[in-house]
C-alpha cells in the first residue's frame, strides 16, 4: 500500500509540476499563474458547457415525473448513470493508451523496485482523477434534477439513495475506465504488429467512437418519442417503457445500482458490488500482465537509438517549408493522442449533424424564429439550417483544431531541436500553421457535405463551407501564437500538452461565441421577404467579419511570433 501510495503521488507531481522548460524573461510567481490559470480554465468550462449540461438537467427533471408516475424511475437513474458512463468512456479510450501505455515516464518507474501492477493501479487512479472530474460533472446536478422530478410527483425516495448518492458519483467512472483499458488493449496489441500502425489505431478508434455515439443516439431517440398532453406535460407511451427497461437491461450492473438506491433492495446492491469486484479482478489479471510487458518493452525499447524523439527531416533548400510540412504531419500522426483528438475535428461535423437528424432535433429548425401560425418559407428554412451548421464547423474546424493550438507543446521536451537545426523560426511557424489549415478545410469541407445530407441546407453548403474556412485561417493562427506565448513542453504524457495547458481551451469557447453569433444572424434574416438577399447580406457579413479577424491575428502571429519562439529555451 505505501508504494503504491507512494508512486501515485510522483506520477501526480510529476504531472502538475512546473515544464523545464521554461520562457526567457518570464515574470511573475508561479503559483499564482497555476491558480489564475486553473480559475479561468473553470470559468471557460462553466461558461461553455452550462447550457449543456442544463440541457440534460432539464431533460432528467421532466421525464423523472412522468417515469415516476410509471413506476419506472429507477430504470430511468440507471441510464442516467449509464449516459455519464459513455462520456468517460469515450474520453477515457485516449487518457488510458496515453497515460498507461505510451507515457514516457514508463522508462523511469520501470526500473522502480515495485511490481508493475502497482504501477499499473497508481496509473489507472490517476486516469481516474481527471475523467471523475466529467463524470461528477455530470451525474452530481441531473441527479439533485431526478430527485427533485421525482418528489414533484409525491414519489418518496428511500433514505439508502440519499447514503449510496455520494457512492454511486465516486464508483460510476470506474466501470467505464476498466472498460476502456481492456478495449485498449487488443487495439494496442494489433496496432503494434501493423505497418500503419497510427492510422489503423485511428480507423478503429474512429469506428468505436461513432458506434457508440450512434447507440447512444438511438437511445436519445427514444426520449424525444415522447408526447405531450393539453398542459404541455409529458405523456410516457408503451413504447418509451420498453426502450427504457431495454437500456436499462443492457447496462445491468447501473440498474442494479439504481433499483438498490431506489427501493432498498439489498440484493441487487450485493449484486452491482459482486460484478464490480469481478470487473477489477479481471482488470487486474489481463492488464498487469499486458502491462508489464509494456512497460518491459519500453525498457528494453530506451536509450542509444531506441526511440525515436522527432520525425526526419529531409530539407531540401528549394522547399524547405515542403519538407516542415511533412515532418509536422508525421509528428502529429506519430502520436495517437494529438492525432485522434486533432482529426477528430474533420468527422465531428458528420456525427453532430448526423445525431440531429437521427434524434429528430434537425425536424424542429423549421419552428424557430417564426410567429405563431407562421411557417418559414423554404429559403428560410435552408437560412436557419445553414446556421446549424455552422455553429458545428466552426466549433470543430475552428474550435477543436488542435493541430493549431498545441502546435508547438505537442513537441514537448524534443522542441529544443528546433533551435539547433538552420532553420528560420517563420518556416516552422508557417509550416504548422499551413497543417492546421489543411486539416481545417477538410474539416469545413465535411461540414458543407453534412448540412446538405442531414439538413438539406442546399446551396447554403458552399457558403458553410467557405465561412468555416475563413473563420478557420484566423482561429489557427490565434492558436499557434497563445500555444507559441506559453507551450506546455515538460510533458510525460501525451493527455498532459493538453489537460495542463488552458491555451488550447481559448479558441475552442471563442468559436462557440462566434457559432452562436451566426446562428442568430441566420434567424434574424428569415424576417425579410426576399430569401435570396438575407442569404447575400448574411455572407456578405460573415465575410467581412471572418477576412479582417484572419488578417488581424496574422499580422499579430507575424509581429510576435517569432519573438516569442526565441523567448523559449531549454533550461538546464
Amino acid at each position: 500500500m505505501n508504494e503504491y501510495l507512494l508512486i501515485t503521488k510522483l506520477i501526480f507531481k510529476n504531472a502538475f509540476r512546473s515544464d523545464k522548460l521554461k520562457l526567457v524573461a518570464g515574470s511573475g510567481s508561479e503559483k499564482a499563474k497555476k491558480i489564475r490559470n486553473a480559475v479561468l480554465l473553470a470559468a471557460l468550462l462553466i461558461v461553455g458547457f452550462a447550457p449543456i449540461l442544463f440541457g440534460f438537467c432539464y431533460m432528467i427533471y421532466v421525464y423523472s415525473e412522468a417515469m415516476a408516475m410509471s413506476g419506472v424511475h429507477a430504470d430511468l437513474y440507471g441510464m442516467l448513470l449509464s449516459v455519464s458512463q459513455v462520456v468517460v468512456l469515450v474520453f477515457g479510450m485516449v487518457s488510458v493508451v496515453s497515460v498507461l501505455y505510451k507515457a514516457s515516464d514508463l522508462e523511469f518507474l520501470g526500473q522502480l523496485p515495485v511490481k508493475p501492477s502497482v504501477v499499473f493501479w497508481a496509473k489507472m487512479t490517476y486516469v481516474y482523477v481527471t475523467e471523475a472530474v466529467i463524470a461528477i460533472a455530470m451525474i452530481v446536478p441531473a441527479t439533485a434534477s431526478f430527485a427533485l422530478g421525482v418528489q414533484k410527483v409525491g414519489v418518496e425516495l428511500p433514505a439508502l439513495f440519499y447514503v449510496l448518492t455520494p457512492i454511486a458519483v465516486f464508483v460510476a467512472p470506474v466501470v467505464p475506465l476498466l472498460f476502456a483499458n481492456l478495449l485498449a488493449m487488443p487495439i494496442i496489441f494489433v496496432t503494434k504488429r501493423l505497418k500503419n500502425r497510427t492510422y489503423t489505431g485511428l480507423i478503429v478508434a474512429a469506428v468505436l467512437y461513432i458506434g457508440i455515439m450512434f447507440a447512444y443516439m438511438m437511445v436519445m431517440k427514444k426520449f424525444g418519442s415522447a408526447s405531450g398532453d393539453e398542459e404541455g406535460n409529458i405523456v410516457v407511451t408503451d413504447e418509451m417503457i420498453k426502450s427504457i427497461l431495454l437500456a436499462s437491461k443492457i447496462f445491468f450492473f447501473n440498474r442494479w445500482l439504481a433499483l438498490s438506491m431506489c427501493g432498498a433492495k439489498a440484493l441487487d446492491l450485493l449484486f452491482y458490488v459482486l460484478f464490480l469486484a469481478a470487473m477489477v479482478g479481471v482488470c487486474y489479471l489481463v492488464s498487469s500482465t499486458f502491462f508489464k510487458k509494456n512497460a518491459k518493452n519500453a525498457l528494453e525499447n530506451s536509450g542509444a537509438g531506441g526511440k525515436k524523439t522527432s520525425a526526419a527531416i529531409v530539407l531540401e533548400p528549394e522547399n524547405v517549408r515542403k519538407a516542415l510540412i511533412k515532418r509536422e504531419w508525421k509528428m502529429l500522426v506519430g502520436e495517437f493522442n494529438f492525432a485522434f483528438n486533432t482529426l477528430l475535428s474533420v468527422i465531428m461535423p458528420f456525427v453532430l449533424l448526423g445525431f440531429m437528424t437521427i434524434t429528430g432535433a434537425s425536424g424542429g429548425m423549421s419552428g424557430i424564429g417564426q410567429e405563431e401560425g407562421q411557417e418559414l418559407s423554404k429559403g428560410a428554412e435552408m437560412m436557419v439550417s445553414a446556421g446549424f451548421a455552422l455553429i458545428y464547423g466552426i466549433f470543430c474546424t475552428c474550435g477543436i483544431n488542435y493541430a493549431a493550438s498545441i502546435a508547438f507543446s505537442r513537441e514537448g521536451k524534443t522542441f529544443y531541436i528546433n533551435k539547433y537545426l538552420p532553420l528560420n523560426p517563420e518556416d516552422v511557424i508557417d509550416a504548422k500553421v499551413a497543417l492546421a489549415d489543411l486539416i481545417g478545410l477538410a474539416g469545413a469541407i465535411v461540414t458543407g457535405v453534412s448540412g446538405a445530407i442531414f439538413l438539406k441546407t442546399g446551396f447554403h453548403s458552399v457558403g458553410i463551407i467557405v465561412v468555416s474556412a475563413l473563420y478557420n485561417l484566423g482561429f489557427n493562427r490565434l492558436g499557434v501564437l497563445r500555444d507559441l506565448k506559453k507551450p506546455s513542453l515538460g510533458w510525460t504524457n501525451p493527455a498532459e500538452a493538453t489537460k495542463k495547458n488552458i491555451y488550447p481551451m481559448v479558441p475552442m469557447f471563442y468559436a462557440i461565441g462566434v457559432g452562436v453569433v451566426e446562428m442568430i444572424a441566420a434567424m434574424a434574416l428569415t424576417g425579410l421577404k426576399s430569401d435570396a438577399l438575407a442569404a447575400v447580406i448574411f455572407y456578405a457579413v460573415s465575410i467581412a467579419v471572418a477576412v479582417p479577424f484572419t488578417l488581424i491575428n496574422a499580422k499579430r502571429l507575424k509581429t510576435k511570433g517569432v519573438e516569442y519562439f526565441e523567448r523559449i529555451e531549454q533550461s538546464v
